[in-house]
C-alpha cells in the first residue's frame, strides 16, 4: 500500500544546534505534569479520543481521502483499439 501523507522520522531532531531555555523548561514541565497527574492525563485523553472518534463518525470532522488517478479499465476498449495500441 502506498500512502501519500508524510512521515515524520525522529532521525530528523537536530540536538546539536542551540535551541532556546524556554522550549527545554515548557517541555520540562509537560513532563512533569504528564507523570505527575498520569490519572488525569489519561482520563482526558481518553475523553479527548472518544470525543474525536465521534466528531469524526458523524461527519462533522471528516478527512477527506488524497485524489485518485484514474485508471484506464482494460475492458472498456473495444478489440479493435487494443490491436491498434501494441
Amino acid at each position: 500500500m502506498v500512502s501519500t501523507w508524510r512521515f515524520w522520522s525522529g532521525k530528523e531532531i537536530n540536538l546539536s544546534r542551540r535551541h532556546p531555555f524556554q522550549l527545554l523548561f515548557v517541555i520540562s514541565i509537560v513532563l512533569y505534569v504528564a507523570l505527575r497527574y498520569s490519572n488525569v492525563v489519561a482520563l482526558c485523553g481518553g475523553v479527548g479520543l472518544h470525543v474525536f472518534r465521534h466528531l469524526g463518525a458523524s461527519g462533522l470532522f471528516v478527512v477527506a481521502p488524497a485524489p485518485q488517478k484514474p485508471t484506464e479499465d482494460p475492458h472498456s476498449r473495444s478489440c479493435r483499439d487494443r490491436t491498434r495500441s501494441v
